[in-house]
């Protein structure tokens, strides 16, 4: 089961925080384009015969071409331009470097961790709605349209194995943070600052410049050409 505590919330609302504020930095006038856009360009991603082919590996973990190519895709959307092949192979480093930390904390989540994770976030939206909680119209609808870019229903969404990657690692990251913040002394009261938590990224940002320092890279693909 997992052990659902402060530390815990603070991780996942964290984590769920970044995503929301990436996404809606990226924001554009042509908000359906958008986001269909952006669905069709991970169902590019997800669709790759290669996506799979390890390109690098960081302390002996594989980076994937589908990990760098959605980092990509992501990235994009985030500074609403193509960011060059350093900007992304350093975000994916710094997510692989927290990916790894999980497992030396044996914080990884399994697959049934990972599929009991999606479902109570699933249920909490339902219940959200059932109890009358107003979603945001535009939230929906970038949500219909970016699973529509996709070609997927809402269903497949949700049984599909990059879905349920991408859950994973979110909750494997989540815990780390957590456990950092419970480590690092971060009280709940601090970390619900934008002062406490800007002290909170700048530290963990320092942990992982000096983990990948620490850690062997090997290229097997020449991926930075820009």
């Amino acid at each position: 089961m997992l052990k659902k505590n402060k530390y815990f919330v603070v991780g996942i609302i964290l984590i769920i925080s970044l995503v929301i504020i990436a996404v809606a930095t990226s924001g554009t006038n042509n908000s359906t384009s958008k986001w269909k856009n952006f669905g069709l360009s991970y169902q590019k991603v997800y669709n790759d015969v290669d996506k799979n082919k390890v390109i690098a590996k960081l302390d002996g973990e594989a980076i994937t071409k589908q990990e760098f190519d959605g980092t990509k895709v992501f990235l994009t959307a985030l500074y609403d331009r193509e960011p060059s092949s350093q900007e992304v192979m350093e975000k994916v480093l710094n997510e692989k470097v927290i990916l790894i930390e999980a497992k030396k904390r044996n914080l990884y989540p399994d697959r049934a961790e990972t599929l009991e994770y999606m479902t109570r976030i699933r249920n909490d939206k339902e219940e959200a709605i059932n109890e009358g909680i107003e979603i945001d119209e535009e939230s929906a609808k970038s949500w219909e349209e970016t699973l529509e870019g996709q070609g997927l229903t809402e269903e497949e969404y949700w049984k599909s194995e990059d879905t349920i990657k991408g859950y994973q690692a979110a909750l494997a990251t989540a815990r780390v943070r957590s456990k950092l913040v419970q480590e690092w002394g971060f009280s709940g009261k601090e970390m619900s600052t934008p002062a406490g938590a800007a002290k909170f990224e700048e530290k963990l940002n320092n942990m992982i410049d000096e983990q990948k320092n620490k850690l062997k890279l090997e290229y097997i693909e020449p991926i930075i050409s820009n």
